[in-house]
């Protein structure tokens, strides 16, 4: 993407993907990713506590409840930036 290129829909929507998933990998620890991508997979909690060796499902849903609070403010602060730059994100 250069400087100044007109950008297509789709073009936009990737781009902004991408930051997302960069912040997302800035946000939230390698475990945490790694629910998320099972979670994003369909898996239930009761499969990802077997599969990262959690205790019980109930352990992966504190992991779930902290990734939603980091995404959350995640989101807010891409709404804001969005916002902000409405000549960027159109």
């Amino acid at each position: 993407l250069r400087e100044g290129e007109p950008v297509s829909a789709q073009g936009m929507q990737e781009l902004v993907i991408a930051q997302v998933w960069a912040e997302l990998e800035k946000s939230l620890s390698p475990r945490e990713m790694r629910v998320l991508e099972l979670l994003a997979a369909g898996a239930s909690h009761e499969e990802i506590a077997s599969e990262l060796g959690y205790a019980n499902a109930r352990s992966v849903t504190t992991t779930v409840n902290r990734i939603r609070t980091k995404t959350t403010d995640l989101a807010t602060d891409i709404r804001r930036e969005m916002a902000t730059h409405p000549q960027v994100y159109g």
